[in-house]
């Protein structure tokens, strides 16, 4: 317990320090993590290799190892859902000036998000960004996603070349049904699996979804007042 407290000390006192020169040097903080910070600098179109020196800076005063991971064109980071002055840690989206997407916390990094919906938001992403400035991206950029989305709808709602395994939604059950309080969709889809093996068993003893079984399911009516009318499972 000690040890995790001088360490976490430690972390804020570089954190603080490592704020205090970043805005020092005129840069502006504009976000921070456990282990990285995102500054933005004064100049309207910053090379990679003008963050250089405040690199070097940044790793002789705090006696790190400190790079230059991206270098980006356009952040976007997610205000918490309570507060939206407040952002959500490790929950932003950008591209690099090297058009590479870099995300964290939204659905294209969860590995149990169906392909279509991956698929889909990585294009939303790059239509959003394809602007040469930040008030492009609000303006034109926005209303060029805002279409791909409603294209989207309209897909998904007709069904056209989307198979029903660009929809299924895989999650890991972590524990026996029975021991889950709520239903939440993948419980509800194994609970589904457990009477439709119940009912073809003709008496004898059906596999039932247990701890550690993947339950793969796609959504029918997620807005049905039972739980249990929401999710088929696959």
């Amino acid at each position: 317990m000690l040890a995790f407290e001088e360490i976490n000390k430690i972390s804020r006192d570089i954190l603080i320090k490592t704020k205090d020169i970043v805005q020092g040097l005129g840069y502006e903080l504009v976000y921070a993590d456990t282990d990285s910070i995102f500054v933005k600098s004064k100049d309207h179109n910053p090379t990679k290799r003008d963050y250089g020196e405040l690199v070097s800076i940044l790793s002789k005063e705090t006696g790190l190892l400190i790079s230059i991971d991206c270098h980006y064109k356009f952040l976007v980071l997610l205000p918490l859902e309570a507060d939206e002055k407040i952002e959500v840690l490790k929950h932003y989206f950008g591209i690099t000036y090297d058009d590479e997407l870099v995300v964290r916390g939204i659905e294209v990094r969860r590995h149990d998000s169906p392909s279509f919906i991956k698929q889909f938001q990585t294009q939303l992403l790059y239509t959003l960004f394809d602007c040469e400035n930040s008030d492009e991206v609000v303006t034109k950029g926005y209303e060029d996603a805002l279409l791909l989305v409603t294209q989207a709808i309209d897909k998904i709602m007709t069904g056209e070349g989307i198979l029903q395994q660009d929809l299924i939604i895989s999650k890991l059950l972590g524990q026996d049904i029975d021991k889950y309080r709520s239903l939440f969709p993948h419980v509800s889809a194994a609970i589904q699996l457990s009477n439709n093996n119940n009912n073809n068993s003709n008496g004898s003893s059906g596999k039932y979804p247990t701890k550690g079984d993947t339950i793969q399911y796609i959504y029918t009516n997620s807005q049905h007042n039972n739980p249990l009318c929401r999710v088929v499972p696959i």
